[in-house]
């Protein structure tokens, strides 16, 4: 009958419950066709295998005549439908239906999958990327990647997470932010705009910022994305040092530069075996002075101590930070 209705069939004949364990054990079988009545291989021992084997297979149940209490009967046991004998139109409908609904099952079943995996190689994107970037949905951090977390002063991104977004913010930016920072649903349209506002970072220092903010679906729920380009952040707070000098180091806030200046430091002292030395310099009390002098006159403050510390015979390279620190590879 299924041949002649063009399905190419491949069918086994099964009369005890240890065969049909087997067989669906060793292959994906598309459908099950068996007795209502049977005896050798009770129905009940055949959806009880094809849930201890956790099969998506679907199961058509033939009865000896029509009986509305074997149909419910059927159906809830989990089968696709009960069809009374000799009603071979019926069953060639209730067969069409069930594999197109198994079809369905198995597209959705991969679609998962391949949305995981793009989900997975989003996230490896993400944390690799240099641009700064964070996800944050009803006002909080879902997630932040190393430079995000960097450019705020904290080690890792694990110490952003679920933290409030206001708390990365400085006084007066939450009303300007506000509207970014509520529930959003998932049919809401929000145009994709720059922001520009000042960031707080851990040790308390403003950041001023420039952010592209954009509705993305994170792990399936809606959510904002925050994306600070790397010549944003890098274009940040350099300095150049007075051209009167004669170093040919220079100010710059390259990170990639300053790591590269550094192995090769590492280098030339293996090589070498000569003595380097590196080291961090945070301005203490960033914010009091510069509430007390002004902007304009702790750039100047800053630019003396660059220039004081290049007056050094020792060859050196200063990296430096929007957040007025220095990292200095300082070798002898």
């Amino acid at each position: 009958m299924l041949r002649n209705a063009n399905y190419r069939a491949e069918s086994k004949h099964v009369n005890k419950v240890e065969v049909l364990s087997k067989l669906l054990e060793t292959k994906s079988w598309d459908l099950i066709i068996a007795q209502f009545s049977g005896e050798d291989v009770p129905i009940k021992s055949i959806f009880t295998t094809i849930r201890k084997l956790n099969l998506d297979t679907p199961v058509v149940l033939i009865s000896d005549e029509y009986n509305p209490a074997e149909i419910v009967d059927g159906l809830r046991h989990g089968a696709a439908d009960v069809i009374p004998m000799d009603e071979d139109q019926r069953l060639l409908l209730v067969i069409s239906r069930a594999l197109y609904d198994l079809e369905q099952r198995r597209r959705l079943r991969r679609c998962r999958r391949l949305y995981s995996d793009s989900e997975s190689r989003c996230d490896r994107l993400l944390s690799s990327s240099v641009d700064a970037i964070a996800i944050i949905q009803e006002g909080t951090y879902l997630y932040t990647n190393d430079s995000y977390a960097q450019l705020f002063g904290y080690l890792n991104p694990e110490g952003m997470f679920c933290m409030p977004v206001v708390d990365t913010l400085a006084a007066g930016e939450q009303e300007h932010l506000k509207k970014y920072l509520r529930p959003i649903e998932p049919d809401e349209e929000i145009p994709t705009e720059t922001i520009n506002f000042t960031g707080i970072t851990s040790d308390e220092i403003p950041v001023p910022v420039e952010a592209k903010i954009t509705k993305v679906d994170y792990q399936g729920e809606a959510a904002l994305e925050l994306l600070i380009t790397k010549e944003f952040f890098e274009g940040q707070g350099t300095i150049e040092p007075d051209a009167s000098t004669n170093h040919t180091s220079t100010a710059s806030i390259q990170r990639d530069k300053v790591i590269d200046i550094i192995n090769a430091t590492i280098r030339q002292a293996a090589q070498k075996h000569n003595t380097s030395a590196l080291l961090y310099i945070t301005i203490d009390r960033y914010s009091l002075i510069q509430s007390e002098i002004g902007i304009q006159k702790f750039e100047e403050l800053i630019v003396q101590l660059l220039e004081k510390m290049l007056e050094s015979e020792v060859p050196m390279h200063i990296d430096y930070h929007e957040a007025f620190e220095f990292a200095c590879a300082n070798a002898k």
